[in-house]
């Protein structure tokens, strides 16, 4: 089976069951789990899916905001350092509360498959974390602001006072 092919495939397995293990992917795909760790890699780096301890997050239904997507490109080695460290610093059971923003998103992105407890005001960081199984998440309500896709407004600030 080609690399193409064979990552689409591999796509679609994660898709329908939102996670999967790596030797159940090996079975379905009659592939080396190395040859699965780099399609996995491959697939993170489009940002269908999220790999985690022993498999990987489906991720790829996620909607597009598309001015929150442009601003990702701006000075990204500095903002992805400040998500490393920052995701670093969180242990798990802990929780936090996540704005909206490229920055935070990708802390976000960086937390998949932890178990913590995360509120946030922002849809992109609430749809990458609503498939996610360990985390609980509470999503504040208001008004969307659909250009960034962050919830604002009297609504969002009682429920956060």
């Amino acid at each position: 089976m080609r690399s193409q092919q064979r990552r689409k495939q591999l796509l679609e397995l994660v898709r329908l069951r939102r996670f999967a293990s790596l030797p159940e992917l090996v079975e379905e795909l009659g592939v080396s789990e190395s040859t699965i760790r780099r399609d996995l890699d491959y697939l993170e780096e489009l940002g269908s899916a999220r790999r985690t301890h022993g498999g990987v997050l489906y991720a790829g239904d996620l909607p597009k905001f598309p001015h929150f997507e442009m601003r990702q490109p701006a000075d990204w080695p500095k903002k992805r350092a400040i998500a490393q460290r920052t995701a670093e610093l969180i242990a798990d059971g802990e929780s936090i509360l996540l704005d909206g923003g490229s920055t935070t998103y990708e802390v976000a992105r960086l937390l998949v498959g932890r178990p913590i407890h995360v509120v946030t005001n922002s849809l992109p960081v609430a749809n990458l974390l609503a498939a996610d199984t360990r985390a609980d998440l509470v999503l504040v309500g208001g008004n969307v602001c659909p250009r960034t896709g962050v919830v604002l407004g009297p609504y969002a600030d009682k429920m956060l006072g």
